[in-house]
């Protein structure tokens, strides 16, 4: 058998690699399972994929106001999709500390979350508290990105803190490439023992480099836009985009990188099979999806895949063949074993040497098309979707 990467029974709030979290949201959430999985797998940040949105009424955003999103969610577009965190992003604004004489604002004195608050032009508190009701029905957490640069430590923790009770959110990315509030953050997420609750995400600008943050065990997760992945990869771009998350992860234990694709043109499937099968957290912005049936479906099995199974985002990954390109990934998650194999480039019928993962006599679904083969003398031989992608896991 091929090595496993090992994971405690994990709880909604008990993982190391990934939380783009700061405090996490209270609720029934904390006992459900991925969104749409039916494995009882636990929730986790660790390979969590999130649906990035901006909300602002400025007219050049992917929505004007809470409710136009809230509208949307409501539709379930995203159903079977998963999607399983929304972020939100440009939801906050300066508070007027305006003098009458001066009419103008002094935001860039405040710290970055704790002088905001959620902008009432598009709803609110009360907007974004229905947003996050609506989301939680879906099976969805909410996180709110923050871009604001002056981080304060104690007084963004409090601040969020009261955001988190008001409004039922569950996480924060914020900007931390110019703070110096480590320590305080160290010290608070500390003395905070009350839910084990995970603390913060981190957004690092180009030229901070990882090694800045390390030790601080209050960072969970990086944004680099040096990571950014590129459009169109070949088999050989994609074996070395999963090499070099694999290699950050074992460098960097306590810090996920969160993969998100290059530009705002619509998905491909080549971009999809990119982006949906990389180890880590990953995001998808709004203004990315394609709307044609046969790219959303694309999108619709492999995200559905990706939520069945914790081993594509977090399990050890090893290749397996070069023609067509195969490779493993596998998590122990407790007494419980999750472990599959992804082909990309297959045409035809299609003959697989499997035996380093299963057994003679394993029946395993292609999840792409459904088709089904028993293992027999270590191979499989089964049809390959005409996009030559092909998700096999075991029929149990």
């Amino acid at each position: 058998m091929l090595r496993m990467i090992s994971r405690p029974k994990l709880t909604f709030f008990a993982a190391l690699l990934g939380a783009v979290v700061l405090i996490t949201g209270p609720g029934e959430l904390q006992a459900q399972s991925r969104a749409g999985d039916d494995t009882g797998y636990p929730f986790s940040w660790s390979g969590v994929t999130t649906y990035m949105v901006v909300v602002n009424s400025d007219g050049t955003s992917d929505y004007q106001s809470f409710a136009e999103l809230t509208a949307r969610l409501n539709q379930s577009p995203f159903s079977g999709h998963g999607i399983e965190a929304l972020v939100v992003s440009a939801a906050m604004t300066e508070l007027s500390l305006a003098s009458a004489s001066a009419g103008e604002s002094e935001g860039s004195e405040k710290c970055a979350i704790a002088g905001k608050e959620l902008d009432v032009t598009i709803g609110g508190a009360t907007g974004f508290k229905d947003l996050i009701a609506a989301s939680h029905s879906l099976g969805m957490r909410v996180a709110l990105f923050e871009g604001g640069e002056n981080w304060c430590g104690a007084e963004d923790a409090i601040a969020f803190n009261a955001l988190r009770v008001q409004t039922g959110v569950d996480g924060i990315i914020v900007n931390l490439a110019a703070s110096d509030a480590g320590n305080d953050m160290a010290a608070l997420r500390k003395a905070d023992t009350e839910d084990d609750r995970l603390w913060i995400g981190a957004v690092f600008e180009d030229a901070v480099q990882i090694d800045t943050f390390e030790g601080m065990l209050w960072v969970d997760a990086a944004m680099n836009k040096s990571w950014v992945l590129p459009r169109e990869s070949d088999d050989l771009a994609l074996r070395n985009q999963f090499s070099r998350s694999v290699e950050f992860a074992v460098n960097h234990p306590d810090v996920s990188n969160i993969g998100m694709m290059s530009g705002t043109e619509s998905f491909t499937i080549n971009d999809l099979n990119s982006l949906l099968l990389q180890p880590g957290v990953i995001a998808l912005h709004d203004g990315q999806v394609a709307s044609d049936p046969a790219t959303m479906e694309h999108w619709r099995i492999l995200g559905s895949f990706r939520d069945k199974h914790p081993a594509i985002g977090e399990g050890a990954h090893e290749d397996i063949s070069n023609d067509p390109y195969m490779f493993y990934r596998g998590l122990r998650i407790g007494p419980d074993v999750d472990e599959v194999l992804v082909v990309l480039g297959a045409s035809g019928k299609v003959r697989l040497k499997v035996s380093l993962v299963f057994d003679d006599d394993t029946i395993l679904r292609d999840a792409y098309t459904g088709k089904i083969a028993m293992v027999s003398y270590g191979q499989i031989l089964l049809p390959a979707h005409e996009n030559g992608v092909m998700l096999l896991e075991e029929v149990k």
